[in-house]
């Protein structure tokens, strides 16, 4: 039988890595395996009739989650239906503005720091994400995020100009007050027309 192991958590090159890599493997949804856990998962194997497996426990939605949202693998689709945050979406639908506001700036601390691998307590939602250490690989995981969870397609170049979380979040939210503009006709045009030139303006 052979044996595709992902990353053992106490031996092996992955052990060696530093703790910047580890953090970058658990924002992408790639988990450690426990020398426990492996050991468990040899003994069932051996006992079984395949010729060859991979053993890598893996957070699919969260690996999913970083890959472009137009890219389609059918075996991922089979494992997980959909990665959009209906919770956050309902809940953004149903909040005013300023509420809006704070729910878009947790969940990007969230995200922001899932992929930095720091406490979201450190995170400062006015300075840039560029002086935070972001690189264009971030940028990618964090738009990829957006995109597949709020269904909103933020540009590369936006994430890496120097924008803070605030910026990011009221950007959203403008995006977010344009679609229920759309779906109300009875609001007047001419704040659909304002909201949509301040909106643009970033693009």
């Amino acid at each position: 039988m052979s044996i595709n192991w992902g990353a053992w958590a106490a031996g092996g090159m992955a052990a060696r890595l530093a703790s910047g890599h580890h953090n970058r493997m658990q924002s992408q949804g790639i988990v450690a395996i426990e020398p426990e856990q492996g050991m468990q998962a040899l003994g069932s194997l051996l006992s079984g009739s395949q010729s060859q497996v991979g053993v890598f426990p893996i957070n699919w939605s969260r690996f999913v989650s970083q890959l472009p949202s137009g890219q389609k693998i059918p075996f991922l689709s089979a494992l997980i239906s959909s990665t959009k945050n209906e919770q956050l979406l309902e809940q953004l639908k149903a909040a005013p503005p300023e509420q809006g506001e704070k729910i878009l700036i947790d969940y990007l601390k969230n995200k922001i720091s899932t992929i930095l691998g720091i406490n979201a307590a450190k995170i400062k939602i006015k300075q840039p994400l560029t002086s935070m250490g972001f690189d264009s690989l971030m940028a990618g995981e964090l738009r990829n995020f957006i995109q597949r969870e709020i269904e909103f397609d933020i540009p590369m170049k936006i994430i890496i100009s120097g924008i803070s979380i605030i910026e990011i979040a009221n950007l959203l939210l403008e995006k977010n007050l344009l679609n229920q503009i759309i779906h109300k006709p009875k609001i007047s045009l001419k704040i659909g027309k304002k909201l949509l030139y301040n909106f643009s303006r970033h693009f």
